[in-house]
C-alpha cells in the first residue's frame, strides 16, 4: 500500500509512467477492507482534482483485483462506481461504462447472484436502447449469453449473442481512456464469433460451431496479437471429439501451441481439459493423465477459477472421467466430491456431478449416497426449470423477442419430462428410505432380525424396480401401439374413402343397365377404374396432385435369390421411397421450376472379398435438402419426424429399421446437407445363409 500511495499520489502532477507503476502495485495488494476503502480514496482524490478518466480507471483496476479475491466484494463495489458514472459526462463515460460492465459480468456469472445480473444488465440494455448506444446494447447482450450460457440455457445464450453480433459497428475505433483500452469493435466483433462457436458447441451443433470459430480464426489475421487463437483451434478440436472424428482431431494437436494461447492460462487449461477426453477416447489413460495435471498445475499455480472466460475449469471432473474408465469408481467419486466444492456455483456442472455422483454409488451398491446424489440432482433440476421461465421472461423483454409460445411449449415439454423422472424414481427413493429406517430401527432389537430386514428390504425394492420398469414398458407399448394404430389409419381412410365413393358409382352403374344406357354404365365404370388407381398409388401424388419427380433405377442382373419377407421388405421400401418423395416435393416447393427432383432406387451384389461380401445393396436416393448432422442419430427412433403434424407419425423409420434387423441386415444412411440422402439396406444372401 505504501508503493500504491507514492506511485499514485493525486497530489503529483500525473505522470503516465508513474501512473502505470502503480496499477502494478494494486495487483500486489492484500484487498482487506481497509485497503480497499484507502485504494477507492486515492482514487477519488483523482476526481477532486477533475482527472476523472483517470479516477475511474483506477476503481476499474481495483474492480479487476476484486475479481480475483471475492466475487460479493466485486459486484458491490463495481455497482457502487456504475452508479457513480451517472453523473459523468464526459464523451469517455460510454466507454469506461462498458468495461466496468464487461468485468462484472465474471462475479456475476460465476456466483450466487446470478438472478441479480440478469434483472441489471437487461435493466441496462434497455437504457442503452433508448439512447440508442449501439457499442453498449451489443455488450449488454454479450454479456446476458454468458449468464445464460452459465444457467444452462444454451439456445438462448446463442440467440443474446447473435444480437450482440449485429448491434457491433465493425468499423469504428474507440480512444484509449487511461489505462482502459477497449480496442476496436472488430476485435470484439471477432472474439463474440468465436464464443458464438463454443455455445454452438455445447448446444451440439458440431459443424456450424466449427465455421463460427473457423471465421474467427480468419478475422484474428487482421490484428498483431492473435490471443484468442488457441481458444478458438481448442474448440474446433473439441468439436471433433465430441462427433467422434478422431482422427481429425488428431490433426489438430501438432497445430496448437502453448504460445497460441498468449499467455492466457485460462485458455490453456481448458484445452488440456479436452485433451484429456481425447486421450480418454483413446483408451490411453496415462496420457490422458499427463494432460490433467497440466490442467491441475495450471489452477494452481495461477489460481484460476471454476467459471472463466474460456468455460469452466474442472480438473477433478476430468480426473474422475479417467477413473470411471479404469473402473476405481471410489476415486472417481472422490474427486467429484471435490468438483461440487469448486463448482458450486455453477449449477450446470453441478448437475453433471450429482448425476454422476448417483451412478457410481450405486455400482458400489452404496444406496444411501446415491439416493442423496439423485435427490440433489432432482432439486437442482427443478430449480433450472424454475429459471428458465424466469430468465427468459427477463431476456425476451428486450427489443426483438423470440416467439413466446415456443418458449412456453419448450418449458412445458422439459417440465414434462422432469415431472415423469422425479415420479418414477420417488416411488423407488421412497420405498428405499422407508426400508433403510427399518433396518435402522431393527439394528437396535437384534442383529439377525436386522439382516433378515436388510435382506427382505432388498428383495422387495427389486421387485419395487422391476414393477417400475414394467410400468415403464407398458407406457411405452401403449404409445407405440397408439402410433402404429394412426400409421395404419392414414392409408386406411384414404382406402375407405374411395371404396365409398367407388359403391355409390357401382350402385348407379346397376340403374344405368337396368335402364339400358350401356354409355353411361361405362362412364361409370371407368370413374371405379379412376378411384382402384388412386387407392393403388396412394402417395404423394394423391396429395399432390401437380407434383412430379424423376423415378430413376439402376438393377443388378446378377442377384440370385434372397431370402426375405416381401410383405415386410415391400413395407421398408414404401416408407423410404415415401420418404425420398417428400423430401424432393418440399425442396421443389422453395426452387421452383429450376430444380428438377429425382430418386433414385438401385441394387447391387457386393463382390466376393469386398468387406460386404455376399450382401445384396438396395439404395433410395434423392437430391432433396438432406438431414441437419444433429438429427442424423435421431431418425431411427420412434416418434421422431421433422414433418408438420397431421403428415408423419415418426414411426415409418424406426419399423423400417427393426424390420431389417430382423431379416439379418443392417439400414445406413448417408447425407449432405443441401445435397441429398441416400438409404441403404443391406442384406444376406442365400451364399451367405
Amino acid at each position: 500500500m505504501d508503493s500504491v500511495r507514492y506511485f499514485l499520489d493525486p497530489a503529483k502532477p500525473y505522470d503516465s509512467l508513474r501512473f502505470y507503476r502503480g496499477l502494478e502495485q494494486i495487483f500486489k495488494v492484500d484487498f482487506s477492507d481497509k485497503n480497499l476503502q484507502d485504494l477507492n480514496a486515492i482514487a477519488n482524490g483523482y476526481k477532486r482534482n477533475d482527472n476523472l478518466d483517470t479516477a475511474f480507471a483506477l476503481k476499474h483496476i481495483i474492480l479487476q483485483v476484486l475479481n480475483n479475491t471475492d466475487y460479493d466484494k466485486a459486484i458491490n463495489y463495481g455497482r457502487q462506481i456504475y452508479d457513480e458514472l451517472s453523473a459523468y459526462t464526459s464523451p469517455n463515460a460510454s466507454v469506461i461504462k462498458r468495461q466496468i460492465l464487461t468485468t462484472l459480468r465474471i462475479p456475476y456469472r460465476g456466483g450466487t447472484r446470478i438472478g441479480e445480473g440478469f434483472g441489471f444488465f437487461n435493466d441496462e440494455l434497455k437504457y442503452f436502447q433508448s439512447v440508442k448506444d449501439s457499442a453498449n446494447v451489443s455488450t449488454c447482450y454479450y454479456i446476458i449469453a454468458g449468464l445464460y450460457k452459465s444457467s444452462g440455457l444454451t439456445e438462448q445464450a446463442i440467440y443474446a449473442m447473435k444480437k450482440s453480433l449485429s448491434w457491433l459497428n465493425q468499423s469504428r475505433y474507440e480512444p484509449n481512456v487511461a489505462g482502459i483500452t477497449p480496442g476496436s469493435n472488430l476485435l470484439h466483433y471477432t472474439n463474440r464469433t468465436g464464443v458464438l462457436g463454443e455455445l454452438l458447441l455445447i448446444n451440439g451443433d458440431l459443424s456450424t460451431s466449427r465455421q463460427y470459430s473457423r471465421k474467427a480464426l480468419e478475422l484474428l489475421k487482421l490484428f498483431s496479437t492473435l490471443d484468442t487463437e488457441g481458444y478458438n483451434n481448442t474448440n474446433i478440436f473439441h468439436s471433433f471429439v465430441l462427433a467422434g472424428q478422431l482422427d481429425s482431431a488428431a490433426l489438430m494437436i501438432p497445430a496448437i501451441q502453448e504460445k497460441d494461447f498468449a499467455g492466457l492460462t485460462d485458455d490453456f487449461a481448458a484445452y488440456n481439459q479436452v485433451l484429456t477426453l481425447y486421450h480418454l477416447k483413446n483408451q490411453e489413460y496415462n496420457k490422458a493423465d499427463s494432460a490433467v495435471k497440466q490442467c491441475y498445475q495450471l489452477v494452481e499455480k495461477y489460481g484460476i477459477h471454476a467459471s472463466t472466460a474460456s468455460g469452466y475449469i474442472q480438473p477433478d471432473y476430468y480426473a474422475a472421467l479417467i477413473r470411471v474408465e479404469q473402473k476405481n469408481y471410489r476415486e472417481a467419486i472422490r474427486l467429484l466430491e471435490l468438483d461440487v466444492l469448486r463448482v458450486k456455483n455453477i449449477r450446470v456442472a453441478v448437475l453433471r456431478d450429482y448425476e454422476l455422483l448417483a451412478d457410481l454409488y450405486t455400482r458400489i451398491g452404496d444406496y444411501k449416497n446415491a439416493n442423496t446424489a439423485f435427490s440433489n440432482y432432482i432439486e437442482l433440476q427443478k430449480a433450472l426449470q424454475a429459471d428458465k421461465a424466469k430468465y427468459a421472461t427477463l431476456s425476451f423483454e428486450t427489443e426483438q423477442q423470440i416467439a413466446a409460445n415456443e418458449l412456453a411449449l419448450t418449458n412445458s415439454r422439459n417440465e414434462a419430462e422432469l415431472a415423469a423422472s422425479s415420479r418414477n424414481y420417488s416411488i423407488g427413493i421412497a420405498a428405499l428410505l422407508v426400508l433403510l429406517g427399518i433396518g435402522i430401527f431393527a439394528r437396535y432389537r437384534n442383529q439377525k432380525k436386522t439382516n433378515l430386514a436388510l435382506g427382505k428390504a432388498m428383495s422387495e425394492l427389486k421387485a419395487s424396480q422391476a414393477q417400475l420398469v414394467q410400468s415403464e414398458k407398458m407406457a411405452s407399448l401403449g404409445e407405440l401401439t397408439a402410433g402404429i394404430a394412426h400409421e395404419i389409419q392414414n392409408p386406411l381412410n384414404f382406402v375407405n374413402n374411395f371404396s365409398e365413393t367407388s359403391k355409390e358409382l357401382l350402385d348407379e352403374m346397376k340403374t344405368a343397365m337396368a335402364a339400358g344406357d350401356q354409355a353411361e354404365a361405362t362412364a361409370i365404370a371407368n370413374d371405379v377404374i379412376k378411384n382402384l388407381d388412386k387407392i393403388h398409388s396412394h402417395g404423394i401424388r394423391a396429395k399432390n396432385p401437380f407434383f412430379n419427380a424423376a423415378i430413376k433405377t439402376d438393377f443388378d442382373p446378377t442377384i440370385g435369390n434372397v431370402n426375405i419377407i416381401p410383405q415386410d421388405i415391400g413395407r421398408v421400401l414404401l416408407n423410404l421411397i415415401n420418404n425420398a418423395l417428400y423430401a424432393v416435393n418440399e425442396k421443389k416447393k422453395q426452387l421452383g421450376d429450376g430444380y428438377e427432383p429425382t430418386v433414385t432406387v438401385s441394387t447391387r451384389l457386393n463382390q466376393p472379398m469386398s468387406q460386404l461380401a455376399n450382401k445384396l445393396i438396395v439404395s433410395v436416393q434423392d437430391n432433396g435438402f438432406g438431414i441437419p448432422e444433429t438429427h442424423r442419430n435421431k431418425i431411427f427412433q420412434p416418434f421422431f419426424t421433422t414433418k408438420p403434424t397431421g403428415e408423419g407419425t415418426g414411426l415409418g423409420l424406426s419399423l423400417s429399421y427393426d424390420i431389417i434387423k430382423a431379416h439379418g441386415g443392417e439400414i445406413r444412411v448417408n447425407s449432405k446437407e443441401g445435397e441429398g440422402t441416400e438409404f441403404q439396406i443391406l442384406l444376406p444372401t442365400m451364399e451367405a445363409l
